[in-house]
């Protein structure tokens, strides 16, 4: 319904902002002629942006975990890509499920420790947050020195960098 309603208004380009839908990107693109922005692979991008050369943790909803949505666009760059343990994995439900979307509690300890695992533990160069309510934790605590990629943030770099581009388009041509 949404595409149908977009294809309609026929923006230059859509901007699809939930991780998890991206489960669906091929089968929403293939209902329109419109770009979609896809927010995962945007992430993996930016590794390259960044010169980043060794292992890179993903993390995120247990669902976007289990459905490889960020996994498949960084192994595709040729990185190697770190999924949470179990014990990692519930660390993050917890934040996202219970502290921050049932209590409204943006918990730093509990984000430093989880990304601190990930990058002690695991021994990953770079975190990908692909999550909102991570992207939230960062934006709430961004003074931290862990090498964080925020799929979130990414995308609004590339919407606002494609909007631009768009308005020079239209202005010069």
């Amino acid at each position: 319904d949404d595409i149908e309603k977009q294809n309609l208004l026929k923006p230059n380009f859509i901007v699809l902002t939930c991780n998890t839908a991206h489960y669906f990107f091929d089968e929403l693109q293939a209902m329109t002629d419109i770009p979609i922005l896809h927010m995962p692979r945007e992430a993996a991008n930016e590794l390259i942006r960044q010169n980043t050369s060794g292992k890179v943790a993903i993390l995120g909803t247990e669902g976007s975990m289990k459905a490889g949505i960020y996994e498949k666009e960084v192994k595709k760059l040729g990185f190697d890509v770190v999924i949470p343990d179990h014990q990692l994995q519930a660390k993050i439900n917890h934040l996202i499920y219970h502290d921050i979307k049932e209590s409204d509690f943006l918990n730093k300890e509990l984000y430093y420790a989880i990304l601190e695992e990930a990058i002690e533990r695991f021994d990953c160069e770079k975190v990908i947050l692909g999550c909102t309510e991570l992207s939230l934790m960062q934006e709430y605590a961004p003074e931290n020195n862990y090498p964080v990629i925020d799929a979130q943030s990414i995308l609004a770099d590339r919407t606002i960098e494609r909007a631009l581009q768009n308005r020079e388009t239209i202005f010069y041509n």
